[in-house]
């Protein structure tokens, strides 16, 4: 994929990071409770880790590996977070992830945003299977993957260490035949 898919909802626009996003992205991202149910996302985070992250999105797509959209609100372009597709093309797969700026919760942007990149992923590049995982605790990224038709699929157990503490991590897929 040489050009970045550029992907529009009835209330968002799907667009690629950008430089000029930087100050924006470290204001949303800076909140300990994104921090705090991401594992990429570290707190505080500063200016030079909106850079860091802004030039590994961008090396990622240009290596084929992933493809990270900016959600902006569509009236007004401003940015409300992040969503994405990390792919395994050999696998037909992808694993799909996302993060709401706090001030932007409870408007449903997070399934909005999510619901157009999984048709994307079938639709465009034929993928079979996307996957996604949430830390337990954050009950609101289930919801959001019970409203994008996935189907839970199990429970690791301390699979990962965020902040001295071992979080299990709830997984969920849909596969292109669990659409309708």
């Amino acid at each position: 994929m040489n050009k970045f898919p550029e992907l529009c909802t009835e209330r968002l626009l799907l667009r690629d990071f950008r430089k000029s996003d930087k100050t924006a992205l470290k204001e949303l991202c800076g909140h300990r409770d994104i921090a705090a149910t991401t594992l990429s996302i570290a707190h505080p985070f500063t200016l030079q880790d909106a850079e860091d992250w802004l030039e590994k999105k961008e090396r990622d797509f240009e290596e084929g590996n992933e493809i990270a959209w900016a959600v902006c609100i569509k009236n007004t372009g401003e940015l409300s977070g992040g969503v994405g597709l990390r792919l395994e093309p050999k696998h037909d797969s992808a694993e799909l992830g996302y993060w709401i700026g706090k001030s932007y919760w409870g408007r449903g942007y997070a399934t909005e945003a999510s619901r157009e990149v999984l048709a994307f992923a079938f639709e465009k590049l034929g993928l079979n299977r996307v996957e996604a995982h949430h830390m337990t605790g954050n009950e609101a990224s289930g919801r959001v993957l019970n409203k994008l038709g996935m189907k839970y699929e199990g429970m690791h157990r301390h699979r990962f260490k965020k902040w001295g503490i071992y979080k299990d991590v709830k997984c969920f897929a849909i596969l292109r035949s669990d659409r309708s």
